[in-house]
């Protein structure tokens, strides 16, 4: 199982009398981050929504933005009468005393004045918050359907991936025994010239034999390649879905050990097969970027 890290979930519903939406956007990021926007409302309770998103986003970058279309309900306005005609009179002495005849702006002045207009912002009750944490925890389960039906389609191209790869170390597996022999003949070679027309020592040519025949021979990445793709694809299967940062782990030491037989192979016919591991080994990082 597979999530992807973009998404998007989408959820409305009444809470307390308000129409209220949750839309959630998530992207790949390599650090998690989530930016909230929400109404003055919903203000006292931005830790708790926090510590909810977070129990179900764990990598990427999140969009979160909650909003009412009842914005007007969110503050009771109240009109001070007693100001505005305290205000109005002082106002319009000194207009007379100063002889300003034009006193068609002084009430939108009035307005901006202190205490003539006061707010008061409604709180969340326990049943409201309810409603939203069950709104939110609805969006969050859309947005987790989207991830992991963006997922399935990864995990297949991964597991293709993976297969080119094994394809073609089968086909390094079956050049390998020939390679290894010609480097044997060629090294035999160059070294019983060399006897012919110099004294040597006999025991240091058979250790130097041995040793370059170890160096070239790469039955053992060969073997540990074969392991950490049956490796890769069991955690692709594996049931959680947070799994991005150990399959990037993973895809690392088939790196190191494509790179390995690469170096050491000296064949034309194995470095074909060694670039064509690679390139599927690019197309699985690119993609890794994306798994949660």
């Amino acid at each position: 199982m597979v999530a992807s890290m973009t998404g998007f979930g989408r959820s409305t519903a009444r809470v307390g009398g308000k129409t209220v939406t949750v839309e959630i956007k998530s992207v790949n990021s390599k650090y998690f981050d989530i930016y909230l926007k929400l109404p003055q409302i919903f203000r006292s309770k931005e830790t708790e929504i926090r510590r909810q998103l977070s129990e179900k986003l764990y990598r990427g970058k999140a969009e979160v933005i909650i909003s009412t279309e009842d914005a007007d309900l969110e503050r009771a306005y109240t009109i001070n009468k007693n100001a505005i005609v305290s205000y109005y009179r002082q106002l319009k002495a000194i207009c007379s005393e100063l002889n300003i005849t034009h006193t068609d702006s002084l009430m939108p002045a009035i307005l901006r004045l202190p205490e003539v207009v006061s707010g008061t912002t409604f709180e969340l009750s326990d049943e409201e918050w309810k409603q939203l944490s069950e709104l939110i925890h609805s969006a969050l389960l859309e947005l987790e359907n989207y991830r992991l039906a963006e997922g399935s389609a990864l995990q297949s191209d991964f597991e293709l991936q993976v297969n080119v790869i094994l394809q073609y170390l089968q086909q390094v597996e079956l050049l390998a025994p020939q390679r290894l022999a010609q480097v044997k003949e060629r090294i035999t070679k160059t070294i019983e010239d060399w006897l012919l027309s110099e004294k040597a020592d006999m025991n240091r040519f058979e250790q130097e034999l041995i040793y370059y025949s170890e160096k070239l021979d790469i039955n053992e990445e060969m073997v540990r390649l074969k392991t950490h793709c049956r490796y890769f694809c069991e955690e692709l299967s594996a049931p959680r879905t947070e799994k991005g940062k150990k399959l990037g782990f993973i895809a690392q030491e088939i790196g190191r050990e494509i790179n390995t037989i690469g170096s050491k192979a000296n064949d034309a016919a194995i470095q074909v097969a060694v670039v064509q591991m690679k390139d599927a080994l690019e197309r699985i990082k690119e993609q890794l970027l994306n798994i949660v």
